[in-house]
């Protein structure tokens, strides 16, 4: 195939909004960009289409690369979700153009799911005033049976408090980039949380490797990506780092929590995590829970800032910049709670 007929982004993304490509042949189709991917909506599925960049991280430039990703996308979501992931599936170009399994070269990949009904979802749900508490129980539930479902991993206590202050660090340099142009206060205020914060978790840090509670986890746990159904089904978790996967569970939870609370649901938030005290048996103490919420709000405002490296894809810069800030606010929030709390 020369350069000259290989299909552009632009190219394939035009091919795949149109209805007339999919064999169900909806009446039409949604298209939905994301930081990474593009999502494409039909009634009855959802087909994502990863972005072909090289960013922290991720090298998904070559169709190969996009064509593994996709796979470890369906192989770690089938171990929480098997009711949504169904393939992956080709796009292939031949002298009728571009087809999804048809005959041809494979010029792109892309996960195949059912595609779930948005009145479901757990952010709209909030945003709509539907959620019980009895939603929150099933949602703990689906994740604690998924958190025991793997197997513990082998983590020495060091490298776990290593890998937890070098996330910190990391988001902590990503949000002081002089490019980005953020005003230098909240990141000293959070940063000195910080340096009061973590020195007295560390041992309970340890502790918590130490007694094989790190798993495999989901990685991106946020509202968006919560299905109440019933069943409760879990999508999209990080497929591009298994070692950003390997977490405490509670951690893993203190994202949906922090989620929860930006789409208005910090109501929901003591019941979120007292519903895991429980069906876990995890005797989480107050002071980790806090310090985990707050890192997993530091770590959505270091990914929130990297969308100003995208500005053909989000030219309204200050709004990423106001987003940032807020999650900053609420991370130093959170931090504030553990320090003003003893650690368990």
């Amino acid at each position: 195939m020369s350069t000259a007929t290989i299909p552009s982004l632009a190219d394939k993304v035009a091919a795949l909004g149109r209805p007339s490509l999919y064999a169900d042949r909806p009446t039409a189709v949604e298209v939905i960009q994301t930081h990474f991917a593009f999502v494409f909506l039909t009634g009855h599925f959802a087909y994502k289409l990863k972005k072909p960049i090289k960013v922290h991280g991720a090298d998904l430039t070559t169709v190969d690369a996009r064509a593994g990703a996709c796979r470890e996308e369906l192989r770690i979501n089938l171990r929480i979700s098997p009711a949504t992931y169904l393939d992956v599936v080709p796009l292939t170009t031949s002298e009728a153009g571009l087809s999804l399994g048809g005959p041809g070269a494979a010029v792109d990949w892309l996960v195949r799911m059912r595609q779930l009904p948005r009145s479901q979802m757990l952010d709209d749900r909030l945003r709509r005033n539907r959620v019980r508490h009895e939603d929150l129980v099933a949602v703990v539930a689906a994740l604690t049976a998924f958190y025991r479902s793997m197997p513990a991993e082998q983590v020495a206590p060091d490298a776990a408090l290593g890998s937890i202050e070098a996330r910190a660090a990391e988001a902590l340099a990503e949000l002081g980039r002089a490019e980005f142009g953020l005003p230098a206060g909240p990141l000293a205020a959070f940063t000195r949380q910080l340096g009061d914060g973590l020195p007295r978790l560390r041992p309970l840090l340890r502790r918590r490797a130490s007694e094989g509670r790190l798993r495999d986890c989901h990685g991106d746990l946020r509202a968006e990506h919560v299905c109440l159904g019933p069943p409760v089904q879990i999508i999209d978790a990080l497929e591009i780092s298994r070692q950003l996967r390997v977490l405490d569970p509670a951690e893993d939870l203190a994202m949906l929590a922090v989620d929860l609370e930006r789409h208005g649901g910090a109501w929901a938030v003591a019941g979120l995590v007292d519903a895991y005290r429980q069906i876990a048996a995890d005797p989480l103490p107050a002071a980790l829970w806090f310090f985990y919420c707050g890192l997993r709000a530091v770590t959505r405002a270091k990914v929130a800032i990297w969308h100003l490296e995208s500005p053909e894809d989000y030219p309204d810069g200050e709004t990423w910049r106001r987003a940032t800030l807020a999650w900053l606010a609420c991370a130093s929030a959170w931090l504030d709670r553990c320090c003003a709390t003893e650690p368990g």
